[in-house]
């Protein structure tokens, strides 16, 4: 696997385990059924910044990288 995959794997992995936990702390109080659905509300400023995290791990792992480099490399890559 070269350089690209492993990077694009390990962010999918650490996006997919902290949407697990984000919806894991929210299910308990679920909605009532006249709230808005999930696409008109924004995210509560609770819910953790998944690109932010990301963009920490990667720069943790490759300490030369700055966070704009990061950030502008996820957004060529379509996060």
């Amino acid at each position: 696997m070269n350089k690209y995959d492993k990077e694009f794997s390990e962010a999918m992995r650490l996006k997919l385990r902290l949407n697990r936990e984000a919806r894991s702390k929210g299910s308990a109080a679920s909605p009532p059924p006249s709230a808005p659905s999930a696409e008109s509300v924004s995210a509560p400023t609770s819910v953790p910044n998944f690109r932010d995290e990301a963009i920490r791990a990667t720069m943790a792992r490759h300490p030369g990288l700055t966070y704009e480099e990061v950030q502008a490399d996820m957004k060529a890559m379509g996060f």
